[in-house]
């Protein structure tokens, strides 16, 4: 586990930035945190990363958006879905076992379906309007290589 502090959203957007470039196909982010937290500026700097040039959003309601850049991006937001089936009616573990990159806002609501090799991100409100601890756990080789190569 790797623990971080972003002072400001541009920080934060920076660090998704970084991962960005890094990511490999097949690699899910599983952003955890309340509203607000940054899990959607992380996104916008991952999408960055990835050379996409879309305004990235927030999928609250429409649960998924897919942008195409270096790789596709799936973004999730998970926080109205109901069940499992809602997820896969959805499509979901086609993505998440695809050949592009997963960011999962929420997934503590399906956590049973995510898969075992992930790297997890933790967004704490600290301190001051945009002051964040975040905490990076990566689960697997490809997710440990991941943030190794995106924190150099």
């Amino acid at each position: 586990m790797i623990e971080l502090e972003s002072k400001s959203s541009k920080d934060t957007l920076k660090l998704g930035e970084n991962i960005g470039r890094a990511v490999s196909p097949g690699a899910v982010i599983l952003l955890f945190g309340c509203l607000g937290s940054g899990k959607t500026v992380f996104a916008k700097g991952m999408a960055a990363g990835l050379s996409i040039e879309d305004v990235i959003t927030s999928p609250t309601y429409t649960i998924l958006q897919v942008y195409e850049g270096r790789l596709t991006l799936a973004h999730f937001d998970l926080y109205r879905l109901k069940d499992a089936d809602d997820f896969i009616n959805i499509g979901g573990p086609e993505y998440l076992y695809g050949n592009g990159v997963c960011a999962i806002e929420w997934p503590e609501n399906l956590m049973d379906m995510m898969p075992k090799e992930r790297l997890e991100i933790h967004f704490d409100i600290r301190s001051g309007a945009d002051v964040r601890k975040i905490r990076l756990i990566p689960f697997g080789e490809l997710h440990e290589k991941l943030l190794a190569e995106a924190l150099t």
